[in-house]
């Protein structure tokens, strides 16, 4: 399996082991995965501190030739991403070994 499986996890919203994940793989693709059926797949790319949120600059995920990214997080074994807007969404996703 070329994908690495990264799971939403710790939202008020979106409780552990719904079924909400991506997969990223080495060669810049992904798949997002909703009630564990895929509902999205494309391109990303990661532009290192390209976003500007609450004065501190942030990598920037950009998925599918989207022009505006989003803020990224990256850990060994967490992923935030999260937008900018004032009423904003952030996610957590947790790393998952299969």
């Amino acid at each position: 399996n070329k994908y690495k499986r990264i799971e939403e996890v710790g939202s008020k919203d979106v409780p552990a082991n719904s079924g909400k994940y991506y997969q990223f793989g080495a060669d810049s693709t992904f798949k997002h995965f909703t009630d564990f059926k895929q509902d999205n797949q494309g391109s990303f790319r990661v532009v290192k501190n390209s976003i500007d949120f609450g004065g501190q600059k942030y990598d920037g995920i950009y998925f599918s030739n989207r022009e505006d990214g989003d803020y990224m997080i990256l850990k060994a074994d967490s992923l935030i991403i999260g937008n900018t807007f004032p009423d904003g969404v952030t996610s957590l996703y947790i790393r998952k070994n299969k």
